[in-house]
């Protein structure tokens, strides 16, 4: 009964974890293609250089969510609920800090960041404009990516799933609004993916006002060790989007250079898409999180085993139909976004998905470890992972492989990054595996 009961509530957390991961990435999705055929490849450039500060404003919110929101679990598991409500007030803290830096960058900076992503004169009205108005709202996505990782690690994940949905479908018709009907442009696109942690938070506002909740504002002491714990919990996490931000620019730098703004366009086909389809595994890891930090903090180590099982299980299945459908779908997906059917950004985009695409299992294997070694206080083989994958091994292979193979060497970089971190995430696995499982049944001390 106790596995049966494990097995439901682990498919509830999966399930509701992807589609909300689907609907996050699903309005990226939209606003590339609505962007792609209104304004062509320049509109699908300056929107793919604006990307990486987009990925800086994600990568601070789910440090903040999964950090905090670790803790959070680890804690109520082991029945401290004063320490856990510690967690939150300090995510709150953190997250202030942050809103303002961005803030500080939108109202000031977002010119010369804009030439520091690479845009050149022809794409750099549109990639400025877009850039201010995702710093300005920056505070916002951060207070609901930290919002719903705490109000899904207290036991509501349905209503977090809901939230993320409803801003995301939101986003995607007014984003059609704005930029058809109304001919706002790329300021519209701009506007429909800020106002959509809006509509998000609205929603998750109704489980305090049923009170639902076990955590509060509450004057709290600040502690150096809550900061410090809910970073160290939330780095890998940051250093995976941070360090995914700071490929693409690289990716954008050597597209240009073999390519143009063309390049930069076929590969921003590629990397959106990827949104999508990493945005599932993303669902499984992160699915998993709230069980695994509950359960460990427990000292339920066996459930924790056996969440791990179904977790991998899921994830193969998931990752051989999905490459299968991309390989059939390829010349479709690019062809989605080609408005001006370039046959030669067809041709380079069509390849670049079939061979990118490779990494799904992979990458979705390496999500999943580093969640189960944050969850279960080991937190730095997670960082060892996150910055293999993000940065340590795809960047020189990125300038290796665009030397050697041109443009289909860029796309081989990440397929093989994946391979190369995910060998040694499972390697790390077996070593923490051994070390957690093999020895009493109770919860292992914080490392």
């Amino acid at each position: 009964m106790k596995s049966k009961s494990v097995f439901r509530e682990f498919l509830k957390y999966i399930s509701l974890n992807m589609l909300g991961m689907i609907g996050l990435s699903g309005y990226i999705f939209a606003d590339t293609y609505f962007i792609a055929n209104r304004f062509g490849q320049d509109g699908l450039s300056a929107i793919n250089l604006a990307m990486p500060v987009f990925g800086f404003v994600l990568a601070a919110g789910l440090m903040l969510s999964h950090g905090g929101g670790t803790r959070y679990s680890i804690h109520r598991g082991r029945g401290e609920p004063e320490e856990a409500n510690a967690a939150f007030m300090h995510a709150l803290y953190i997250w202030a800090v942050l809103a303002a830096v961005f803030l500080i960058c939108g109202i000031f900076f977002s010119g010369q960041i804009a030439r520091l992503m690479g845009a050149d004169e022809s794409v750099i009205d549109m990639s400025r404009l877009y850039l201010r108005m995702l710093l300005l709202f920056a505070p916002i996505f951060l207070l609901n990516h930290t919002m719903q990782n705490f109000i899904r690690n207290d036991g509501a994940p349905q209503l977090s799933m809901l939230a993320m949905i409803f801003g995301n479908i939101m986003n995607i018709i007014l984003d059609y609004v704005f930029i058809y009907p109304l001919d706002m442009g790329v300021f519209g696109a701009a506007l429909a993916t800020c106002l959509s942690p809006v509509w998000s938070l609205c929603i998750l506002s109704t489980f305090f006002i049923r009170k639902k909740n076990n955590f509060h504002l509450k004057k709290t002491p600040l502690k150096t060790q809550h900061i410090v714990r809910i970073i160290s919990s939330g780095v890998p996490t940051l250093i995976t989007e941070v360090s995914s931000s700071i490929v693409i620019i690289l990716y954008n730098t050597v597209t240009y250079r073999l390519m143009g703004n063309l390049g930069i366009a076929a590969y921003g086909i590629v990397a959106n898409t990827a949104i999508i389809v990493l945005a599932i595994f993303s669902g499984i890891a992160q699915g998993t999180q709230p069980l695994l930090s509950r359960y460990y903090g427990a000292g339920e180590l066996k459930t924790v085993r056996a969440v791990m099982r179904y977790a991998v299980i899921t994830l193969v299945s998931l990752a051989v139909v999905l490459y299968a459908a991309i390989l059939i779908g390829a010349d479709g997906i690019a062809a989605l976004f080609n408005s001006e059917k370039d046959p030669v950004m067809q041709q380079v985009a069509s390849v670049g998905v079939r061979i990118y695409f490779a990494a799904v299992l992979f990458a979705g294997t390496n999500l999943l470890l580093s969640v189960f070694f944050t969850s279960t206080e080991y937190a730095r083989l997670a960082f060892v992972i996150s910055l293999m994958r993000g940065i340590a091994v795809i960047a020189p292979l990125i300038l290796l492989f665009s030397t050697l193979f041109e443009m289909t060497g860029v796309f081989m970089a990440f397929p093989a990054t994946e391979l190369i971190t995910v060998l040694a995430g499972l390697a790390f696995y077996r070593y923490r595996r051994k070390k957690l499982f093999a020895g009493a049944p109770g919860a292992l001390p914080a490392q």
